[in-house]
């Protein structure tokens, strides 16, 4: 079982939805917060997650994202997220993230092996950014 690193707690604040014959194409903003044992604090204004979903099944996901609060050496800190993923609808979700932070202390976040997951927990939306290959 893989460390998980960054445990993100998802709160949707606005949906923008266009509908085609093709796809359904939806601009998701949202806030939230991370508490973990590396970092603490809470995701930025203008978060946004941008959700494809085509007429065959395919969904490209791609969010982005600024968190702003302290790492585990408490010193203030922000970490960038950009999450992509492309998966056929009903699989679960794997992501390849990539992070930009600059904490001395969680460099190992831009250059490491790792991956996310997003799950749901107690009906709320949870990203785990997890250490490892994903599966």
């Amino acid at each position: 079982m893989d460390k998980v690193i960054l445990k993100i707690h998802i709160m949707i604040t606005d949906v923008k939805e266009v509908e085609t014959n093709d796809a359904v194409i939806k601009m998701i903003s949202f806030g939230g917060f991370c508490k973990s044992k590396c970092f603490k604090g809470k995701i930025l204004d203008n978060a946004i997650d941008t959700q494809k979903i085509f007429a065959d099944g395919t969904v490209e996901l791609s969010a982005r994202y600024i968190l702003e609060g302290t790492d585990y050496a408490k010193n203030d800190c922000r970490i960038f997220i950009e999450n992509n993923v492309v998966c056929k609808n009903g699989e679960k979700i794997v992501t390849k993230p990539h992070i930009y932070t600059d904490s001395r202390q969680l460099q190992f976040l831009t250059n490491g092996e790792i991956y996310g997951e997003i799950v749901n927990e107690d009906k709320q939306l949870v990203i785990l950014i997890k250490e490892g290959e994903s599966e």
